[in-house]
């Protein structure tokens, strides 16, 4: 018996956390599906699916990405893939994927890994104009669902999160090659640049513990986007360059056993993989969700919640860290266990398995 066709459509296979679950998922499902990956940003990930065998097929427009052409082009990719199911991630290939899917007549399952307003109101407005033409949708969190709910009443989201394979968080890789000294008390951050993430509260923050000659702190900052200028300029400005260290489109997980503290500035999040890397290495991680609450980190337990959303409260947060390494060495471990207990990529894997079946079959 032939497996179903399942085609991916992603707008990015740039470092991202949902570009790995991406990649995870295709390892996963292997068994299961025939696959096919369509996507517009090229990025790294696109390697590790060719190297799994993997057709990869990249479709944008004739003079920009998302012109009138990259409609014709997707509609003409996906027909000739002719897959039984589709599975849409992140807001582009959503919107685009759920009106082409819908022309074709092929069901389709849309992945929303990130709170569905933080895109501004042109592209939530699109996002609700189409989220009904998709048979299920997949929120990597309660958060994340009880959002789409909020702007769509009657959708009701299948909740699996985001999930990584414990084995693959450590890797060799020493402070001594990135010019850190062995010594620095080391705080990582991993995201975007962009103004989302709130790095720059974080390049704050970083001055302003820098006036404390007790704290050997340095900033190891992961990431990739438009504000990498911006940052840099910010780093010059407050004269921490020396306490700085930034990586540009490097897998966050190569670095993780490095750090003595993870800090996620931004006020909204879906789950990040680079969050669950961080607590499955057994480290302390402080995050600054607006409402105070996260859908992983719970304050004092398996992480720190900062409040305020200022560079002051993430200075305060990050001295208590450094002041107080016994009952912080205590709530890393409390995160490892969380990470054991709930956000594994195999329990991850068989929920979107059971949700792509449930659709596939009718």
């Amino acid at each position: 018996m032939n497996r179903p066709k399942l085609l991916h459509i992603t707008s990015s296979l740039l470092v991202g956390g949902a570009e790995r679950v991406l990649c995870t998922l295709v390892k996963g499902l292997a068994q299961d599906f025939d696959q096919t990956v369509i996507y517009v940003h090229d990025g790294p990930m696109r390697a590790e699916l060719v190297a799994l065998g993997i057709p990869v097929v990249q479709v944008q427009g004739l003079f920009t990405r998302y012109d009138p052409w990259f409609f014709v082009r997707l509609y003409r990719a996906v027909r000739k893939v002719q897959p039984d199911l589709v599975h849409t991630l992140l807001w582009a290939a959503n919107v685009a994927g759920r009106i082409i899917a819908r022309m074709l007549r092929i069901p389709v399952v849309s992945a929303y890994h990130n709170n569905i307003g933080q895109d501004g109101y042109v592209r939530s407005l699109f996002d609700r104009c189409t989220i009904g033409q998709a048979q299920a949708i997949v929120a990597v969190s309660q958060q994340v669902a009880a959002g789409i709910q909020q702007r769509s009443p009657h959708i009701q989201p299948a909740v699996i999160p985001n999930g990584i394979t414990l084995q693959s968080v450590v890797i060799a890789t020493s402070r001594a090659a990135l010019g850190i000294a062995s010594d620095a008390w080391l705080v990582g951050a991993v995201g975007r640049f962009v103004p989302l993430k709130r790095f720059d509260l974080l390049l704050d923050a970083v001055a302003k513990l820098d006036a404390d000659r007790h704290i050997k702190l340095h900033l190891l900052l992961i990431g990739y986007g438009p504000l990498e200028q911006q940052y840099r300029e910010q780093i010059q400005a407050l004269e921490i360059a020396d306490k700085v260290t930034l990586l540009i489109n490097r897998p966050a997980a190569d670095y993780m056993h490095l750090i003595d503290v993870f800090v996620q500035p931004s006020g909204l999040e879906g789950i990040s993989l680079a969050l669950l890397e961080a607590m499955a290495s057994a480290k302390l991680c402080m995050v600054m969700p607006d409402d105070g609450v996260h859908p992983v980190i719970t304050h004092g337990i398996n992480g720190l919640v900062v409040r305020g959303g200022s560079a002051a409260a993430l200075a305060e947060a990050l001295q208590y860290a450094y002041t107080r390494h016994d009952v912080c060495q205590n709530i890393a471990q409390n995160a490892l266990q969380s990470v054991n207990a709930s956000f594994s990529a195999s329990a991850m894997v068989a929920g979107y398995r059971i949700v792509f079946k449930r659709v596939v079959q009718g």
